[in-house]
């Protein structure tokens, strides 16, 4: 006997005049496969898509938080290269001073009050932390903790809003939200890059 899938079940070859029982049961064992193939196919087929979309999205945020550290970086190493370089600029505004000086009044012994002039204002811009890290307020007192050897370079915020993972990087060139695990190493690392 022969028999014919239509649509979704097996039937017999038109033209079969009398079916034995033997018969029957066959058609009923392979309309009965048939469907159980059926439904094993649409659940791969759904789980094929749930582990599809579930990749995407781990794909996404691991690209979005190495795009946020990334950029963290670049903010940290740019406000610790500020921060450098007023070290190497105030014995040139003590020279430039003391040359408009000796110009203008002509020739003067006030070296000394202009370098100390210099200095207090470099040491107002080196205090004033242009490195803010925003926190959750439970993590407060250990970021601290974790940076106290930084204490003029870092001021450390809170936030309630946040979640005890996340910190917001801030610096006079921007700001961005990352998680607070990667950050600390990170500003670490560039503070020893910077400042040796």
């Amino acid at each position: 006997m022969m028999l014919v899938l239509q649509e979704h079940c097996w039937v017999p070859q038109g033209g079969t005049r009398c079916l034995s029982q033997e018969s029957l049961e066959t058609i009923e064992r392979s309309n009965e496969l048939l469907a159980q193939g059926q439904a094993q196919s649409a659940e791969l087929a759904a789980e094929a898509e749930r582990l599809y979309q579930q990749n995407y999205e781990a794909g996404r945020a691991q690209g979005r938080a190495q795009a946020e550290l990334e950029y963290a970086k670049k903010l940290i190493a740019s406000a610790l290269t500020q921060l450098s370089a007023l070290d190497g600029l105030e014995t040139q505004l003590v020279e430039v001073v003391s040359s408009a000086l000796d110009k203008i009044m002509g020739a003067t012994e006030r070296d000394e009050l202009i370098a100390a002039s210099v200095q207090r204002r470099l040491a107002h811009l080196r205090q004033s932390k242009l490195i803010t890290l925003t926190v959750a307020s439970e993590q407060v007192a250990a970021l601290q903790s974790a940076l106290k050897a930084y204490p003029l370079l870092v001021t450390v915020g809170a936030d309630s809003a946040l979640d005890a993972a996340a910190v917001v990087v801030t610096t006079p060139t921007g700001s961005v939200r990352t998680k607070l695990e990667l950050v600390r190493p990170l500003l670490q690392q560039e503070i020893a890059q910077v400042y040796g």
